[in-house]
């Protein structure tokens, strides 16, 4: 899942991907973190605040689709990036939330 720059709105193309895993999770007692992040633009405060934000319009969303599991959003700012904040492409790949299931 990735987002436009400053923004919580999950992108429409994530959709089908969100309700594939609405759809595994319905009868599961998994815990399912599901972890924000952001690219380096703005301040820390901010990248924090806006990765939690992240996380929880996920949350929100998989709620809405009858996912029934545990979930725990946790926001990580700009701390963990997975691609060089040095272009547009890799500040784009580090507007992302991740899941991790328990």
């Amino acid at each position: 899942m990735e987002f436009d720059f400053g923004s919580d709105v999950i992108r429409p193309q994530s959709f089908h991907d969100l309700d594939r895993l609405a759809a595994l999770l319905q009868d599961n007692s998994l815990t399912l973190h599901i972890e924000g992040h952001t690219d380096n633009k703005g301040s820390d405060e901010f990248n924090l605040l806006l990765s939690r934000q992240r996380a929880e319009a996920v949350k929100k969303y998989l709620l809405a689709k009858g996912c029934k599991a545990q979930m725990i959003a946790k926001g990580f700012g700009k701390t963990q990036p997975i691609a060089p904040n040095t272009t547009a492409e890799g500040r784009q790949k580090n507007r992302r939330v991740e899941f991790r299931v328990e």
